[in-house]
């Protein structure tokens, strides 16, 4: 006889930050549409979460309403991820025609040149935190070229992205000092880039912001304040999941030794192996929605108005879809369920990002402590690692190179 309490959904218990599986099992299994008792409805299935993803009974229109009543402020509700069809539509279409092959062809450089130089130091190093030293600072560098982000302002963001991907619990669970820090953040990125925009206003150069703010598609162009947003938007969305993906999938593979020998030894698997570490550990683990009227899910109806959250990596571990979901992984790949729509732009790494190259003799430490990140962490990756690189002739550029690229090429990684 089974004397647990009934399962109750609650993100910040330091258990659940280190390991959402076990909580994620039993909801499924116990109360797969759960009413929390903070007030909102979960998903776990993979059916369930399927359906919210794509029915248009969920959306996300009044979310600048819940945004104005949590913040004090209407934030950056210009956003295409605040939108439903057709003003995302339109927003997605303008921006990626920002997004021409050309301009992606001319990045390839740039990042292989970031990438380079962080993996050199990391192996010269012989052992680095993952996070700081890689998985943070690659997507925040490209990202920073890409929008034109003079190298001198760039530290600036580190804190400001940091203070806002935090408040943006506080949207489902409130916290005074989380929430001020997060206005106070979004305040002066707010007006860094509306400094920065009319600058490129000013003297365009050979950056995404110039051509977003020239973009235009039968006679419409981006407002003031949908270029703010998504200049935001492309910053904190492109770094967090970036970063996300590549600690939560690096991790996977050093804990499934197997599987990152087949990797080694078959680097053509990488594209597969990626889709599988989206699956095992999403970097984004939950979407959340507006329902719009009465929907019955099994025997539960959730009313209208409700606010709704579909747990992805639950449903990637969902047995009815995948076998042995928490046992293992394959790098011979799976098609996680993803938010695709509106979760990213439609140019994927992929069209320029194949490793070739062999993941390094690449180890945890052994005694090597870990700790979360971001400290509030539930929604991405939970915890940094440290890791070692067995050494490498000094001559050897191209074995310097890591799989960890290979985490780039995941689909729905917002900025390539």
């Amino acid at each position: 006889m089974d004397t647990r309490e009934p399962v109750q959904f609650n993100p910040i218990l330091p258990e659940v930050i280190d390991d959402p599986y076990p909580l994620y099992r039993r909801l499924r299994t116990e109360d797969p549409v759960h009413q929390s008792p903070m007030g909102m409805w979960v998903l776990t299935r993979y059916d369930d979460v399927a359906l919210f993803l794509r029915d248009p009974r969920f959306g996300r229109r009044g979310f600048g309403e819940i945004i104005s009543a949590r913040f004090g402020h209407s934030g950056f509700t210009n956003t295409m991820l605040l939108q439903d069809p057709p003003d995302h539509t339109r927003l997605r279409t303008l921006v990626s025609r920002a997004f021409t092959p050309r301009a992606i062809e001319g990045l390839h450089g740039q990042i292989q040149s970031i990438m380079d130089g962080l993996l050199d130091a990391i192996v010269d190093r012989g052992e680095a935190d993952l996070i700081a030293d890689f998985a943070y600072p690659l997507p925040v560098s490209v990202i920073n070229e890409m929008l034109g982000v003079p190298a001198r302002d760039r530290a600036l963001f580190r804190q400001w992205s940091f203070d806002i991907a935090r408040s943006l619990d506080a949207i489902v669970l409130p916290d005074p000092d989380i929430i001020a820090r997060g206005n106070a953040a979004g305040a002066a990125i707010g007006a860094y880039f509306e400094d920065l925009v009319a600058e490129r206003r000013r003297t365009p150069r050979a950056d995404l912001l110039s051509a977003m703010i020239a973009v235009e598609e039968a006679g419409d162009r981006l407002s003031i304040e949908e270029l703010l947003a998504t200049g935001l938007l492309l910053f904190l969305a492109g770094h967090e999941t970036t970063t996300n993906l590549i600690g939560n999938g690096v991790l996977a593979l050093l804990r499934h030794p197997e599987e990152l020998r087949r990797l080694r030894e078959d680097p053509a698997l990488v594209e597969s192996a990626v889709e599988e570490l989206l699956r095992y550990d999403s970097p984004v683990q939950r979407v959340s929605r507006l329902v719009y009227e009465d929907v019955t899910l099994g025997d539960r109806t959730i009313p209208a108005g409700s606010l709704v959250l579909g747990l992805l990596g639950a449903a990637n571990r969902d047995p009815d879809h995948f076998p042995e979901p928490d046992g293992s992984i394959s790098a011979a790949g799976t098609i996680a369920i993803w938010p695709s729509a509106g979760a990213c732009t439609p140019v994927s790494a992929r069209r320029w990002l194949a490793s070739k190259d062999s993941l390094p003799s690449a180890r945890s430490c052994a005694g090597c402590p870990t700790w979360p990140w971001p400290p509030s962490g539930w929604n991405g990756v939970r915890r940094r690692h440290c890791v070692a690189w067995e050494p490498f002739p000094s001559t050897s550029k191209a074995r310097r190179q890591s799989f960890l690229k290979a985490c780039l090429a995941g689909r729905c990684v917002f900025i390539y």
